[in-house]
């Protein structure tokens, strides 16, 4: 899908990120030693490739966040805002199904391996074990090989290439089934993009999930399941159990929602905007840091970097780098418009609430990053000018989502999937990719 990335660049889990775009430099020193485990459908294969200093675009150059703070008092002159007190939004409903939850439970016991075993063919939604073996042009390849370990595999998941769980189905425990397959043109390796090749499987086992009740509960996931203590969720009952999972799905549900609620209303505010022509340094800062971080994650897997863009996003590098491009406007305006509310707001950020927020910041993210002290997480995030400025801007946000005034609800998932950020009208794929993606959302 070729905006899928978008999503990516959208979500990198940025410290102190506006919603929809981040801008903290990563410390990805500690990534050199991972290498890429690319696993296929139907195999796995590590690639140690090394990457040459210059790989990427000239724009890639070491984030410097000094634009914005060296325009400050005339940042608010590149906007005249529209409305901004009392935006009015629609909610997004969390009500979890019945339905949903028990695949939850599913999932969970399917995670655990509790499954039974079956003396009959294989059907949709039942769980193999298999060994397979994979050829192209005649040569066999051990990436598309499980190297004689019995693999799990749940027909109909979707996990492997078109064609191969489907063609496992009829077929019972013992018997060896030769698929003539064909990768699809669009497959994230492009070495095997769009080629024939035949995989001969060995159907070892063929299980399924029992009826889930009170005494497969007790069993499992009860205060002394005995399959696998770490599964012990003093579950008693199935009713423990569906209300237990209610409650978990609810609040994943009210988290992931809020951060689309909370860019329904920044968009707003961005679209009554009239902007004059954008600061270019300030756009291109977006633009490095964007390129930049990617660049890193490849070189951190041992990966060229093009090879990289290729295999995560299916798009070519020039494709990605005008994303980008274009992804840094919207970030760029998104600053402009808040630090425009803020001077409009007489909003400031106190010494009083400044120490107050970095040190909330810096316990909840010290361990994850290996700070020492609070200085080093500041220092680390572009300096305390810069921390300062980018709280002063979530301030201004908090401000306009305090302000803003709930009109209706999204009547049903379709129409909630049509207001996701990497949702395509004109892209049928979007459609589909949303539904997966925000199964746990909507």
């Amino acid at each position: 899908m070729k905006k899928k990335y978008l999503a990516v660049l959208l979500s990198t889990g940025m410290i102190l990120s506006m919603t929809g775009c981040d801008w903290f430099k990563k410390d990805k020193d500690k990534d050199d030693d991972k290498k890429t485990e690319q696993t296929s459908e139907n195999g796995s294969q590590t690639e140690e490739s090394g990457t040459e200093e210059g790989d990427l675009s000239d724009m890639v150059k070491k984030m410097e966040p000094t634009v914005a703070l060296g325009m400050l008092d005339s940042l608010a002159d590149y906007v005249t805002l529209g409305k901004y007190d009392g935006i009015e939004y629609k909610k997004y409903e969390t009500n979890v199904t019945d339905e949903e939850i028990m695949d939850n439970i599913k999932e969970q016991a399917a995670g655990g391996e509790f499954f039974t075993e079956v003396d009959r063919a294989a059907k949709k939604g039942d769980h193999t074990y298999i060994t397979f073996t994979g050829t192209i042009d005649g040569k066999s390849d051990d990436n598309l090989s499980s190297k004689g370990e019995s693999t799990h595999l749940e027909l109909g998941s979707g996990a492997f290439i078109p064609g191969f769980e489907d063609g496992l189905i009829g077929h019972k425990k013992g018997e060896t089934v030769v698929l003539d397959l064909t990768f699809p043109d669009d497959y994230m390796q492009p070495d095997y993009a769009g080629k024939d090749v035949q995989f001969t499987v060995n159907i070892d086992s063929v299980k399924e999930l029992p009826e889930i009740n009170d005494a497969f509960i007790k069993e499992h996931f009860g205060k002394t399941a005995k399959d696998d203590p770490t599964y012990g969720k003093e579950w008693n009952t199935l009713e423990d159990a569906k209300k237990e999972v209610k409650e978990s799905l609810i609040s994943q549900k009210e988290s992931q929602v809020e951060n689309y609620q909370i860019q329904d209303i920044v968009s707003a505010l961005i679209d009554g905007c009239e902007f004059k022509d954008l600061p270019q340094d300030y756009v291109d800062e977006y633009v490095n840091a964007s390129i930049e971080e990617y660049e890193q994650y490849a070189t951190a897997y041992s990966m060229d970097p093009k090879e990289f863009i290729k295999m995560y996003f299916g798009v070519s590098y020039e494709e990605f780098e005008e994303q980008c491009k274009s992804y840094a406007k919207e970030c760029v305006k998104e600053d402009i418009a808040m630090w425009a509310v803020a001077k409009k707001e007489g909003i400031e950020l106190t010494d009083e609430e400044y120490e107050k927020r970095i040190n909330e910041l810096f316990d909840t993210y010290k361990t994850q990053y290996g700070y020492d002290e609070v200085s080093q997480f500041v220092e680390t995030n572009g300096g305390e000018d810069t921390v300062k400025f980018r709280l002063t801007l979530i301030l201004a946000r908090e401000w306009l989502v305090e302000h803003a005034v709930e009109k209706g609800s999204y009547a049903d998932r379709d129409e909630y999937i049509k207001t996701l950020p990497w949702y395509d009208k004109d892209d049928k794929a979007s459609d589909d990719e949303a539904k997966d993606a925000t199964k746990d959302a909507q």
